[in-house]
This record gives C-alpha cells, sequence and structure tokens, in this order.
C-alpha cells in the first residue's frame, strides 16, 4: 500500500512547501487538481512541483478532453515527460468540475474511449487519425503513463480497458473499493487484459487524529464530492450494481452541490456533514483505526491511497511519516 498526496493548485508558496514536504514524508505521487475557474493551471504548478521535487511522480488529478482539446493535452504531458523523464503521469476523465462550471457536459463515453488511446499514442510520438488527417507531435517519442478516473460502471470498465493506473473517485469505504474494482476487472478482462497488471487508487481523505474539528475540515470534502459522484451514478446508471451500504452513504451526504465551492473545505455546502458521514467516506481516527481501515482497502484490492486535499497539511505529513508509513508493511501485505 502506498500513500500520496492531491494538491489543489492554490497560494503558490503554500502548494510548493506543501508538495516539497510530502516528498520528504515519504508519499509516493503528488497529484495537482484541473479546473480552470476554481484553481490556478495545472500545468504550470505541475511543472514547478517537478522542479522541485526529485522522487516524487506527479501528475494531473485529473484533465479533461472537454477544456483543453486533446492534442495539447499530449503536448503539455509529453514535454514535461521528457523534462522529468519517468516522473509524468497523465491523469484524465470525461470531465465534471472543469465542464459543469462552464456550463458544459462531460464527454460521451464513446468519443472519449476512442480519444484516450490516440492522446497515448501522440505522446509517444505516434500518428493518428482524425478525419481525414494524419496527426503527430513532431518531437515526442515517450510512453506516458495514462491514469483514468472513474466513479461509474460504464467509466471503470473502460479504465479497466484503457489504463495503466485507475482512479476510484467513490470515496474510501471498502465496499466501494471492492464494488468499483468488479467492474474494472471487467473491462480488462473483457479487452483482453490481465486486471492484476493495472494500478488501483482510491481517493479519499487520511486524517490521523481524535479531534472531530480537524477530522470534519477536509474529510467533509471527500463525503460531499463522493457523494454527489457516486448520486449521478445512482441515478444514470440503472445496472450499477451498487451494494445497499454504499447507496446509503451516498444518499446520506445528499444535498445540492455548488461546483464553484467544489472542494474547498468549509464552504456552506460542507457544514452539515456529520462525523459519521465523514467515517463513510474516508480513513479517519486513531492509528489502529487508519491502520485496519488501510488493510480492509489493501485487502479489497486498492494499491496506493491518494489522500486529498493535502494543501499546507504539514502537521498531517509528519504523523504519517512517524506513525502509518513504518507500519503499513507488515500491516498491508
Amino acid at each position: 500500500m502506498k500513500i500520496s498526496a492531491c494538491f489543489e493548485p492554490l497560494e503558490f508558496d503554500e502548494f510548493l512547501s506543501s508538495a516539497t514536504a510530502a516528498e520528504k514524508c515519504g508519499y509516493h505521487r503528488i497529484y495537482v487538481t484541473d479546473a480552470s475557474l476554481i484553481w490556478r493551471d495545472v500545468y504550470v504548478y505541475m511543472t514547478r512541483a517537478l522542479a522541485a521535487t526529485e522522487r516524487c511522480d506527479v501528475a494531473s488529478f485529473v484533465t479533461n478532453p472537454v477544456t483543453r482539446h486533446w492534442t495539447t493535452t499530449a503536448s503539455a504531458h509529453a514535454t514535461l515527460a521528457q523534462m522529468h523523464p519517468g516522473r509524468v503521469i497523465l491523469g484524465i476523465g470525461r470531465g465534471e468540475s472543469s465542464v459543469r462550471t462552464l456550463g458544459l457536459q462531460p464527454m460521451k463515453s464513446a468519443e472519449y474511449a476512442a480519444l484516450v488511446p490516440r492522446i497515448a499514442a501522440l505522446m509517444a510520438g505516434e500518428s493518428v487519425g482524425d478525419d481525414d488527417r494524419e496527426l503527430r507531435i513532431t518531437w515526442a517519442n515517450t510512453r506516458v503513463p495514462l491514469m483514468l478516473g472513474a466513479t461509474g460502471p460504464k467509466n471503470l470498465k473502460l479504465a479497466g480497458a484503457l489504463a495503466d493506473i485507475v482512479m476510484l473517485q467513490v470515496g474510501g469505504l471498502p465496499v466501494a473499493a471492492r464494488w468499483a474494482i468488479d467492474w474494472v476487472r471487467k473491462g480488462a478482462e473483457e479487452a483482453g487484459r490481465n486486471p492484476h497488471d493495472l494500478q488501483i487508487v482510491a481517493t479519499c481523505d487520511l486524517c490521523v487524529s481524535e479531534d472531530e474539528e480537524e477530522i470534519r475540515e477536509t474529510g467533509a470534502v471527500t463525503a460531499v464530492v463522493a457523494g454527489n459522484h457516486l448520486r449521478r451514478v445512482i441515478r444514470m446508471s440503472p445496472e450499477h450494481g451498487m451494494p445497499d451500504e454504499l447507496i446509503e452513504a451516498a444518499e446520506g451526504t445528499k444535498a445540492a452541490y455548488d461546483y464553484f465551492q467544489h472542494c474547498v473545505p468549509g464552504a456552506d455546502q460542507y457544514a452539515k456533514v456529520t462525523g459519521e458521514m465523514i467515517r463513510h467516506f474516508s480513513i479517519v481516527g486513531t492509528d489502529g483505526e487508519c491502520l485496519a481501515h488501510l488493510r480492509a482497502l489493501g485487502e479489497a484490492g486498492v494499491d496506493e491511497i491518494a489522500v486529498f486535499p493535502m494543501n499546507g497539511r504539514l502537521e498531517q505529513m509528519e504523523i504519517v511519516r512517524d506513525r502509518i508509513l513504518p507500519a503499513l508493511e507488515p500491516v498491508t501485505s
């Protein structure tokens, strides 16, 4: 089990000090969020994070093919990958906060499924067809790992078919992870791939604390965001097969969702979230409680936890370094 840190490109000095602290504390990867009307530019911040660190992979979390042309996305990631070999990951989804704040809709799954392999091919320097043209990036020659973010069955299966890394956007409940991973594995098997070759990452909060106010400050974000994703799946995908426990947890966070307050700790839409709701979706509590939760997620098939949001949480990073990471290997092996 690995632990990684997700950062919002907000106040730059805090972002950079947080990213460098994450690497020093032993976090596995650095993820940088992308929504042009909410946060600063993801590629500028990825560039600076890569320059300021030495070991951690840095990934977009997640970009989309709606707000930027797909050739621009390919070129940006291929550029960073040549500058920092082996340390860049392209994280992509159909579009969520980026597109909804513009009044747009996510890309249709069929179009997205056709586009993702073309982006990968462009980054590797291959030619790809686009209507009656052949496109290529003249200087590109790097295979950049693909991470697909997904919540619902259709996109979880698609991630299993196409991705190197699958980012589960369903919260931190072990039952949610098992449900989502089952769909990922179906997609991989139908595509003739070995599901065990995929890396599975779950995004949620991790707060090692018994202070309920500290737990709620960031844990409320995970609960509401995950609940919002899952409720859409419940409405739009009758074949979802979601376990009752997960449906109840998602419905428990029901509220009007303001995408301009997306992932903003302390925002109004997170005010009514209870400690019980947070515990449905995040890893919180004492060292022992957090380690037991991590064990359960590992047994469910999760390889990595991407903790969000981590801006400015230097004390939590040190706690994880000192009290969680040393115990992880025996706990999750």
